[in-house]
C-alpha cells in the first residue's frame, strides 16, 4: 500500500453556502487566491482577491461561475445566488 505524503495532497475547495445570499465561504483554501465571477453568457463581473469570503450581495439571483487561482492552476465552480 502507498500513499502520498499529506502535504501532496490536495484540499477539496467547496463553496458554502451554495446557494448563496450575502457572503459566498470558499473553504480549503491553503493562501489566498485571485478570483472572477462570472455570469452565463461569459462576462466577467467581478475580481479579486480572496482568503475565504467573497460578498455576492450585489448579483442579481441566478447561477455564476466563480473561477479561482491563476497561471495554469485555474479552478472553475458552479454556484447559484438566491
Amino acid at each position: 500500500i502507498t500513499s502520498r505524503p499529506e502535504a501532496e495532497k490536495e484540499a477539496a475547495i467547496v463553496l458554502i453556502p451554495n446557494p448563496a445570499a450575502q457572503c459566498l465561504g470558499v473553504s480549503g483554501l491553503k493562501n489566498s487566491q485571485p478570483y472572477a465571477i462570472i455570469q452565463s453568457d461569459g462576462k466577467e463581473l467581478r475580481s479579486g482577491i480572496t482568503l475565504g469570503e467573497i460578498d455576492v450581495s450585489s448579483l442579481s439571483a441566478g447561477m455564476y461561475l466563480l473561477r479561482l487561482g491563476g497561471g495554469s492552476e485555474i479552478k472553475t465552480f458552479r454556484f447559484q445566488k438566491n
